[in-house]
């Protein structure tokens, strides 16, 4: 599903239509992957408030629910999009705060709507994972956008050093850096140029 599709109301239909059939035949109705089929009521029933529900209108698990938001973040939405649907997953997030897993959907659902609280999430999510090289990231892209550019070196160093396949980090972490310094300040692009070279000059 390409979410850009949500502004074709017919042809949106027709994708979940097709994911949802897709998913009830192959996942078991309390697997992570019903999340997909669940987060498409965020694209074809858009509310600001309340609980994912199940067809009969009762609201689903805090786990099933959490599956749909990590669906939602995974396709990495349009930034108007996700600053609509933030107020609705925090107050998700009030409702369920020790949820497992639910500080990595926070700190990506702030990062993606470029929040004001995302370094406060990211910082969270850091001291939960201990070391877990997809949450290093996150902080490493809040704090580029930042223009924190030290502490983001910091961060991709220890992503790398901590991940199972560094060359593909590495490579992550480069493009990361050149994306961030296409809409980036006159006065930070010399930075970020110089971190991106930085970090290439490491691939074998």
């Amino acid at each position: 599903m390409c979410i850009r599709d949500s502004a074709n109301p017919t042809k949106l239909g027709q994708l979940v239509a097709s994911a949802t059939y897709s998913i009830e035949e192959s996942a078991h109705p309390d697997a992570a992957l019903q999340g997909w089929r669940h987060m498409l009521q965020l694209l074809t029933q858009p509310r600001q408030k309340g609980p994912l529900l199940n067809p009969d209108q009762v609201p689903l698990s805090a786990s099933m629910q959490l599956a749909a938001w990590r669906s939602l973040v995974t396709l990495q939405p349009r930034l108007a999009l996700v600053k609509l649907w933030l107020g609705r997953f925090e107050e998700f997030h009030r409702d369920h705060p020790g949820l497992p897993g639910v500080l990595e959907v926070a700190a990506r659902m702030h990062l993606l709507a470029e929040s004001v609280d995302a370094l406060r999430w990211a910082d969270r999510w850091v001291i939960e994972a201990e070391g877990d090289p997809a949450a290093q990231i996150c902080r490493l892209q809040v704090l580029l956008r930042l223009g924190r550019l030290q502490e983001a070196t910091d961060d991709a160093m220890v992503a790398v050093q901590n991940s199972l396949d560094s060359e593909a980090t590495l490579r992550h972490i480069v493009g990361l850096i050149e994306e961030v310094s296409l809409s980036a300040a006159a006065g930070q692009q010399e930075g970020l140029r110089a971190m991106a070279t930085q970090f290439r000059e490491l691939l074998p």
